[in-house]
């Protein structure tokens, strides 16, 4: 039996974990959230995990709110990078396999081509700045551990950009979504089934980066329009510029991920984002 722990156990992404539990019987799965286990209290986590005899940690706690980040720079540091400490260091001394969730945030996205895992990270505010921390806690580490970056995380479940326009279309007749800002949104079932396939191969956790996110490049204008005919919504968009929606910290524009590495290294075929998109709402209704 495999033994694998899932910190932030509450969020979107360790949901699709637990959704998807059943199909792997030789897993048995630990999801805590932050009141059963907070990563920044190191004794308490030693003593979990010590405890546990775990082989796996994926670590979905994190702190993601892009905005207050910028008001909350020490809480966000605490999370994304002392408490990620902590998990690399209690598996470094345990000798259990680290699977690190991170961002596109860490990128500027000022270019045009498809960011590969190699590409110069240049973060634009406090949440990028301390993910790529966290990444370089993972790529100095003496354990096995990997950090996955994706972007645009969607799901069936917790809050994320289709329950968002899902409840705007309820509610408004017109919406304004930015339509300057490209990127590949992400399934979370996806994900999870992709991380549990590293799981279950032989391949190297000896600091890699590897990028995931579904095939297809979209802006979040775009994004919304699908959610919108595909639900059936009678909704409006209205598209706008990065320059009129209100934020306290400059977004990438251009974050599409070249997810050409982990294709590779587990041969598989990633689905498009829209048929992924499909079976979201399928499951929402």
């Amino acid at each position: 039996m495999t033994k694998v722990l899932v910190t932030g156990g509450s969020g979107q992404l360790a949901k699709c974990f637990n959704y998807i539990k059943a199909e792997y019987p030789e897993i048995l799965f630990h999801f805590l959230d932050r009141h059963a286990l907070d990563i920044t209290d190191y004794e308490s986590t030693w003593n979990y995990i010590k405890n546990n005899s775990l082989n796996y940690i994926i670590n979905c706690a994190a702190y993601t709110l892009v905005d207050k980040a910028e008001d909350e720079p020490d809480k966000a540091k605490a999370i994304n990078v002392l408490g990620l400490g902590n998990l690399v260091k209690i598996s470094e001394l345990q000798k259990i396999k680290l699977i690190h969730i991170s961002t596109d945030y860490v990128f500027n996205g000022l270019g045009q081509e498809e960011l590969k895992e190699d590409h110069k990270p240049d973060p634009l505010g406090v949440y990028g700045k301390t993910k790529l921390e966290g990444e370089n806690l993972i790529m100095n580490s003496k354990g096995q551990a990997i950090v996955i970056r994706t972007s645009w995380l969607f799901s069936p479940f917790g809050n994320n950009f289709v329950k968002t326009i899902l409840s705007l279309s309820s509610s408004n007749q017109k919406i304004s979504v930015i339509n300057d800002q490209y990127g590949k949104p992400t399934y979370g079932l996806d994900l999870a089934e992709v991380i549990i396939k590293l799981i279950n191969s032989s391949k190297s956790f000896n600091n890699k980066i590897y990028h995931f996110s579904n095939e297809g490049v979209t802006s979040w204008y775009d994004f919304a329009k699908s959610i919108i005919e595909l639900s059936g919504s009678k909704s409006t968009l209205v598209p706008i510029k990065s320059f009129e929606y209100s934020s306290k910290v400059i977004r990438p524009k251009n974050v599409a991920l070249n997810t050409d590495l982990i294709e590779t290294t587990l041969n598989i075929e990633i689905p498009y984002w829209k048929d992924s998109l499909n079976k979201c709402l399928k499951m929402i209704e």
